[in-house]
């Protein structure tokens, strides 16, 4: 009996395309598979390029900002350069407050005095210039002078300057997850969400992984619960939901954003940030290297994974805190 051999290749021929598009579209390896925002259901989206690495932005706000409200939009510009080193978003972009408008074709960030034009209501809009590579050139934004509580000013300007660094909008975010969450509805001008006024860890590894060269994701992904970890270049098993406080564990860690990454860790059984400095324990007294210690130790201890690829720790068997034990030097 002959074979249909037509109609075999004609089902097969689809069903390859299938399977091929499905191998490729695993290489998109975006927001939802990063283990720095694996434990929150949204992130926000880079949809710039951002400044280009390393550069240093002149900020100039309006003068007729003064006293409170100018020191927070400062805070605010120094806890985003805080936050550019490699333990951030490692863009190594610096501000700088200068009392004078920066020249037109320098990198340049201005902060006037004004009420939205785009979105009128809003606390605050920000328009971005681009430079001949598609990078950002300049950024200008106008706040809202209804806009005068401080806690307010450090989270409405922790967002805009996220626009420029690359940053959509994350309507979908809850407040605790990114600077880009929400704010409040227009017109409540001096409403204080609790949106976070540095970048949240999620945000760091988004724009280190999308702008600012992070080592890309290699395949094949381990499983469905694995996630990409751009600081250690390895896939990473993400935990279940421990059960605390939405926001709560990314909160924490978000405090060791200029901070060396080193001080706080979350305790997922009491749901409780903890501040510690690691124990190490000799058991030969051949002594070991304090340098190796330290240069693991100030990565954020979040997963197995993580934890297993640092040379000479091993984690106690435990869910109660880590302690660490140093392998001895030869």
């Amino acid at each position: 009996m002959k074979k249909n051999t037509s109609l075999v290749k004609l089902l097969w021929w689809p069903l390859s395309l299938t399977i091929w598009f499905t191998l490729v579209d695993c290489t998109n390896v975006r927001t939802q598979t990063l283990a720095q925002c694996a434990s929150q259901s949204n992130c926000p989206p880079v949809n710039k390029a951002g400044w280009p690495s390393g550069t240093s932005i002149q900020v100039f706000i309006d003068p007729s900002i003064v006293g409170d409200r100018r020191n927070a939009i400062v805070q605010a510009f120094s806890n985003w350069a805080g936050a550019s080193g490699n333990l951030g978003n490692n863009a190594g972009v610096a501000y700088t407050i200068v009392n004078a408008p920066p020249a037109a074709g320098t990198y340049s960030f201005t902060v006037s005095s004004g009420a939205p034009v785009l979105n009128p209501g809003d606390r605050a809009e920000t328009t971005t210039s681009k430079n001949q590579s598609g990078q950002t050139l300049h950024a200008a934004t106008l706040l809202d002078p209804n806009v005068t509580d401080p806690a307010a000013i450090r989270e409405v300007m922790a967002h805009e300057i996220g626009h420029p660094a690359g940053f959509g909008e994350c309507d979908a975010c809850s407040p605790s997850d990114s600077v880009m969450a929400p704010g409040p509805p227009q017109g409540q001008y001096n409403a204080v969400v609790g949106r976070p006024t540095s970048p949240t860890p999620c945000d760091n590894a988004q724009l280190f992984f999308n702008n600012y060269g992070a080592c890309p994701a290699t395949l094949p992904v381990p499983g469905s619960n694995w996630a990409w970890d751009v600081y250690c270049c390895c896939w990473a098993e993400t935990p279940a939901s421990d059960g605390c406080a939405s926001g709560a564990r990314q909160e924490c860690l978000g405090r060791n954003t200029g901070n060396n990454g080193f001080n706080y860790y979350w305790d997922p059984e009491d749901c409780f940030c903890m501040y510690h400095t690691p124990i190490l324990i000799d058991p030969s007294g051949n002594g070991f290297s304090m340098q190796m210690v330290r240069a693991a130790s100030i990565s954020t201890w979040t997963t197995t994974a993580r934890r297993n690829t640092l040379r000479g720790l091993l984690p106690a068997p435990t869910t109660r805190g880590w302690s660490w034990i140093a392998t001895p030097m030869a």
